[in-house]
């Protein structure tokens, strides 16, 4: 009988520990950023930078707007550490809040 409840506490256990993990999983935001892009290279700059950013699970550049998109996990990191982490790399941002999103 005490192996029986023992089975079932562990079971219990481990799945609370997996329902854990997923809720943070959930918790991705994306932010927009308005900035001065002006060439691929640029574009190739941000991407290969900010992707090793903590959190970073996507990033996508538009030339035409000057806009940069993050996806990132709420979680690691927030909007504001990744503009501090733009402007690190030599970019001028500024936060558009219309785009910003949950997951």
């Amino acid at each position: 009988m005490k192996t029986v409840i023992l089975a079932l506490l562990i079971l219990i256990g481990g799945s609370a520990t997996q329902a854990s993990a997923q809720n943070k999983k959930s918790k991705k935001e994306s932010v927009t950023f308005k900035t001065d892009l002006h060439c691929q290279d640029c574009v190739d700059k941000i991407t290969k930078n900010i992707a090793f950013e903590k959190g970073v699970t996507d990033i996508r550049c538009d030339l035409k707007s000057d806009k940069v998109t993050i996806d990132y996990r709420a979680d690691r990191t927030d909007k504001l550490k990744l503009a501090d982490a733009m402007k690190k790399i030599g970019y001028t941002t500024t936060i558009d809040s219309t785009s910003v999103e949950k997951k």
